[in-house]
């Protein structure tokens, strides 16, 4: 190759660099004046950050926008190559976009649950539908499953779970042995949501379920591995990734046979729950899809029950370490 020729293509990627740096720049310019922490590359920006989160055991993405939120404040500025991200953690804001219809979902961020590894997952349920008229279409049919008389009919099924959890904990409890009560309140939660909102009895409290509750446990792993776009193409992921997919797939299989069984007695005039499934089914009049109705169902079976456990594990931990407090709940004075 001749060195005019070597000069030109030398130059040629120059300039696209340097086209590459400018824009990159032009992009994050206007967010500059966010206060965030310093980017170890430039054009990867705080990506670096991310991959070495796993370094102190335990440690999740989250971990590092909670340290970063401590040390810069409410609203912090984070870039990944020309994109830019902002995380705001003070109750206001957080509350003025999650009411206001302004701010739509990012697509492309919630399409990571929207489809897993190729398989549909939460689809276009009420979490992950970024379309606001669908989502509010969606939205109203459910909120005639949570009315007060629709609550108040379902304290029967959470005091019989929470007596079990309570029996099942004071036969554990010889103070010897070790339980895990975030497992605990998983389960409590996965029996009430199942029952209470599609008329399930799952018996995960009882052991009864554990194929079940290892795939819905596969799945959440599942979100989180496959922000790793490589993870199919490595040999070393592929078992993992193939437990996940069939666990999808599992999963919505025993949405859909539910479903099926319950329009089949609501068609047969059958005293049903008047709990969330049937809700869907009486306001489809053969308009829903049933993709949508099963995004739903894995939606409320997943999403639902995860974010209550965990608000119970976070209530239990934050309970043992305020004794003062702890103390005058056992009295009754809270």
């Amino acid at each position: 190759m001749s060195p005019g020729l070597l000069l030109l293509l030398g130059s040629a990627v120059l300039v696209a660099f340097g086209l590459c740096c400018t824009f990159v720049h032009r992009a994050r310019s206007r967010y500059e004046h966010i206060p965030g922490p310093p980017r170890p590359s430039f054009l990867l920006g705080h990506l670096p950050y991310f991959w070495k989160k796993d370094e102190v055991c335990g440690r999740v993405l989250q971990d590092v926008f909670l340290d970063w939120a401590k040390k810069y404040g409410p609203v912090v500025r984070v870039n990944v190559f020309h994109k830019t991200s902002v995380i705001v953690t003070s109750p206001e804001s957080v509350k003025k976009f999650l009411m206001s219809t302004k701010y739509n979902k990012d697509s492309k961020m919630y399409h990571a649950i929207q489809t897993v590894f190729g398989e549909r997952l939460f689809g276009q349920g009420l979490v992950s539908e970024c379309d606001y008229e669908r989502w509010h279409k969606q939205r109203r049919v459910m909120d005639l499953a949570f009315s007060r008389s629709s609550l108040v009919s379902l304290m029967e099924t959470f005091n019989e779970k929470a007596e079990q959890l309570v029996e099942i904990l004071e036969a554990k409890a010889d103070g010897q042995t070790p339980v895990s009560m975030q497992d605990m309140l998983t389960c409590t939660t996965m029996d009430i949501l199942a029952k209470a909102a599609f008329g399930m009895e799952t018996g995960m409290l009882l052991g009864a379920q554990k194929p079940l509750s290892r795939k819905v446990k596969l799945i959440l792993e599942g979100i989180t591995a496959s922000r790793n776009t490589l993870a199919t193409f490595m040999p070393g992921k592929w078992k993992q990734v193939r437990e996940i997919r069939e666990s999808i797939r599992f999963l919505r299989q025993v949405g859909k046979d539910w479903v099926q069984r319950r329009r089949e007695a609501l068609k047969r005039g059958e005293d049903v729950p008047a709990d969330i499934l049937t809700q869907i089914l009486k306001a489809e009049e053969g308009a829903q899809d049933d993709e949508i109705l099963l995004d739903n169902f894995v939606t409320f079976f997943i999403a639902g029950h995860e974010t209550s456990a965990n608000h119970l594990a976070f209530t239990v931990m934050e309970l043992s370490r305020q004794p003062e407090i702890l103390a005058r709940y056992r009295m009754g004075r809270l």
